[in-house]
């Protein structure tokens, strides 16, 4: 493929490397992957159950640190990719308590702290001859017992959580 977009997905994805292994194995050399990690978001502890036949869980809250080193172990280099950061604490807060970003000015908004990252987005483009060793895939060792949280009908959130 020449561009390959997989926006807020990584959160729910176990095994990140072999994820984003394959999404660049998919790329012709030179194609593009655009690609976002959540920096924070809320923690669905028992899981989701969206009707899908097996519940959504939460693995991954990135760090800029963590994507580099992730990206690294996939043999690419810092002239393969690009990132970029977006977020503050202000619109961490924000984020987790639903206030809708036209609630904050533009200055709230959009200044960036890297200390208190969002979002990071990722731009990777595919080198010629990539090849690093293929990850082995990784299953969750472990997962809730108890019974996934339920979308609500009524709100289109996972409200059962606090409807007792």
């Amino acid at each position: 493929y020449d561009c390959f977009i997989v926006p807020f997905t990584t959160a729910v994805i176990y095994d990140l490397e072999a994820f984003v292994y394959h999404a660049i194995r998919l790329l012709k050399p030179g194609g593009v992957l655009l690609i976002n990690f959540w920096c924070v978001d809320f923690y669905l502890h028992r899981g989701l159950d969206m009707g899908t036949g097996a519940p959504l869980y939460m693995y991954h809250w990135s760090t800029p640190i963590g994507i580099h080193n992730l990206l690294h172990s996939l043999g690419l280099h810092e002239n393969d990719y690009g990132l970029q950061v977006y977020g503050n604490l202000l619109a961490r807060m924000a984020f987790l308590l639903n206030i809708p970003a036209h609630e904050l000015t533009a200055a709230e908004r959009d200044h960036v702290d890297p200390g208190q990252p969002l979002l990071i987005c990722a731009r990777v483009v595919k080198p010629d001859h990539w090849s690093p060793p293929k990850p082995a895939y990784r299953d969750p060792l472990w997962q809730p017992s108890m019974k996934p949280a339920h979308i609500s009908a009524n709100t289109g959130h996972y409200g059962d959580e606090y409807q007792r």
